[in-house]
């Protein structure tokens, strides 16, 4: 859980720097642009931070801090898994950079913080679980699914509650509600797949169990 507790003060410096600057369309080539007169001697600092958009070294620092947060949200996603190599180069061709429009920015970061602050919350369960003897390792994952749907999970914050593949009480799904589960999680369609099925949850596609 490293990943995730390192995550959320990247986060919030990143947040910071980006205060500071005028980001979005053309925010990137404006950082450049003051960078290069920076090498000039006797250009003023404001005339520099006034080029670059508001403050050319927060401008850096934002920069810097989100490739750390993409980053480590990429490894968190992939959880070590050497066949997802294909998503990470996908993902960072789109994750937030410091010409990303401000708002769009904003959701992502927030979305990954509350991503790190539900996988803090599922290792701080784990931990209370074998404190009060009650882990069983072949039960687990389903156990602590459950509890994560029923939003019996302390500190999850409530859009990371998987409620799309949850409320079947036939435990089936279909592939609507799995493409939904993805989409909201930030999963591919396989993995998806994969955590649906391992939640002991049967795929319901035109009529026929797979």
């Amino acid at each position: 859980m490293q990943v995730a507790s390192d995550l959320i003060p990247r986060v919030q410096a990143a947040e910071h720097a980006l205060d500071q600057v005028r980001g979005g369309g053309g925010a990137v080539a404006r950082a450049a642009a003051a960078k290069n007169l920076q090498a000039i001697p006797g250009i003023p600092k404001s005339f520099i931070d006034a080029v670059a958009g508001g403050n050319l070294a927060a401008a850096q620092e934002a920069e810097k801090y989100l490739f750390q947060t993409t980053f480590a949200g990429l490894k968190q996603s992939m959880q070590g898994d050497p066949a997802r190599v294909s998503e990470f180069n996908s993902a960072e061709q789109v994750f937030p950079n410091l010409g990303t429009d401000p708002g769009a920015t904003k959701n992502v970061l927030n979305f990954m913080t509350q991503q790190a602050q539900r996988d803090y919350a599922e290792q701080q369960a784990l931990t209370t679980a074998r404190k009060a003897g009650t882990f069983n390792p072949a039960t687990w994952q389903g156990d602590y699914q459950k509890q994560l749907r029923a939003g019996a999970v302390p500190g999850v914050p409530a859009a990371q509650v998987p409620k799309s593949a949850a409320t079947a009480a036939s435990k089936e799904v279909t592939q609507s509600d799995i493409a939904a589960y993805a989409k909201k999680h930030g999963l591919s369609l396989d993995a998806a797949t994969r955590h649906v099925q391992s939640s002991g949850f049967t795929i319901k596609h035109e009529g026929t169990d797979f």
